[in-house]
């Protein structure tokens, strides 16, 4: 889309959020309570390596199924394979590591874990990575 102004064409930028909406459906992992909290932190730090091999399930079956899915209250995109194959998915690689999330049924679905922080408020500490120490996860 675009506009002119004063004989100048500029171009609008649409933009899109993707927000919790509790009529949907949620996934939780099938891991112990106390495990819980640590496995569903994503705060820039790199889980590939640790990602475990479980089972998720769907937490809400009776909602409604969207593209979309949320982690308890984490704020990870989570995401399905239309998603994943979409010209979307490009754009969500580039922001950080891709985990796959094996629900019981054997469909797979997505986890965006960002991995480019920006210290907006500090542009001297940015230097592309907010995190220096990178810590050891346990699941």
């Amino acid at each position: 889309m675009s506009v002119i102004t004063n004989g100048v064409k500029l171009k609008k930028m649409e933009i899109y959020q993707v927000k919790t909406n509790l009529d949907y459906q949620w996934v939780l992992p099938q891991i112990e309570e106390s495990k819980l909290l640590n496995l569903i932190t994503f705060d820039c730090y790199p889980k590939v390596e640790s990602w475990p091999n479980i089972d998720w399930y769907i937490y809400n079956p009776k909602r409604k199924k969207g593209n979309f899915f949320e982690i308890g209250h984490s704020g990870a995109l989570v995401f399905d394979e239309t998603v994943f194959n979409s010209d979307l998915y490009s754009l969500i690689e580039m922001a950080g590591e891709v985990l796959t999330i094996k629900l019981e049924d054997n469909t797979n679905l997505y986890v965006l874990n960002v991995l480019k922080c920006i210290n907006s408020l500090n542009q001297k500490k940015q230097n592309g990575s907010c995190m220096k120490m990178a810590r050891k996860q346990e699941y």
